[in-house]
């Protein structure tokens, strides 16, 4: 009796410290995958600030390049006209004068309202002061101005906010978008819609260009090579949306973007 009493308590020990070491490397996975979990939390939000930041200077670099051709293309002919118009007045023949007078005035006011246009687009605080919206207009109004294309913005749904992080990143995607279509499609015509709801946003960019092979598309999303789409790509999946590229009959092409409110990338 007393011998199997001490095989007993020998087995129960033996048990006991089985479970004993079974708990503590439990334990120790539990740790390892906190571990690994908060790393690949602290390296998900390091990718992100570093690519925010990456697209804030990207932005400010556009604007400035729109803004010299603005000055150069529009303010600094309309400025020429005006220098020369003036100097053209003879006072001996008032009517003349009167009109060139009136002329003049008109250039100055347009190129007072050109330039409180650029100040705005100077403030840092542009698009989170004025939404992704107004943003876009102001992008294709800058392509409208040149000229070169019709453009068009339509906007349906209800009040939608995105957070001012996600609008940056959008923004930048958008004149990413709107840069391709100026040095590849071929097009004289961009048209944007945005519809908007509580939960998501939709936003469907179309060009009448030459279009895109779609059988290199899906293989350069499928190598994920290019830089452009690779930035792209990338962006869309940092804010949680997704984007989907399509030729449009009989020419152009058309890029749809989804994005959701709920961001898991919130600092």
């Amino acid at each position: 009796m007393a011998k199997e009493i001490i095989i007993f308590s020998i087995l129960a020990t033996v048990v006991i410290l089985i479970l004993s070491v079974l708990v503590f490397l439990f334990i120790l996975l539990l740790q390892k995958k906190k571990h690994i979990f908060l790393q690949d939390t602290a390296n998900l939000k390091t990718s992100f600030e570093r690519t925010l930041l990456q697209a804030q200077l990207e932005i400010q670099e556009e604007t400035f390049k729109n803004i010299s051709q603005e000055i150069h293309d529009n303010i600094g002919q309309t400025l020429s006209l005006i220098k020369l118009t003036i100097n053209t007045i003879d006072l001996q023949d008032i009517p003349t004068a009167s009109n060139k007078l009136i002329e003049t005035n008109g250039l100055l006011t347009n190129v007072i309202q050109d330039l409180r246009d650029l100040s705005k687009s100077l403030n840092t605080d542009y698009i989170n002061n004025n939404g992704i919206i107004s943003s876009i207009q102001q992008q294709l109004l800058y392509l409208e101005k040149t000229g070169l294309y019709k453009t068009t913005l339509k906007h349906s749904g209800g009040l939608f906010k995105l957070s001012l992080n996600k609008e940056l990143l959008l923004f930048r995607i958008i004149q990413e978008l709107l840069n391709n279509i100026v040095k590849h499609a071929e097009a004289d015509e961009i048209e944007v819609n945005i519809n908007t709801d509580e939960v998501k946003i939709l936003i469907a960019i179309a060009d009448n260009g030459k279009g895109f092979d779609n059988d290199l598309m899906k293989q350069r999303r499928a190598e994920n090579t290019g830089i452009g789409l690779k930035n792209i790509l990338s962006r869309m999946e940092l804010i949680g949306g997704s984007i989907n590229f399509k030729h449009r009959n009989p020419k152009g092409s058309l890029v749809l973007l989804e994005i959701f409110e709920n961001d898991q990338h919130e600092n």
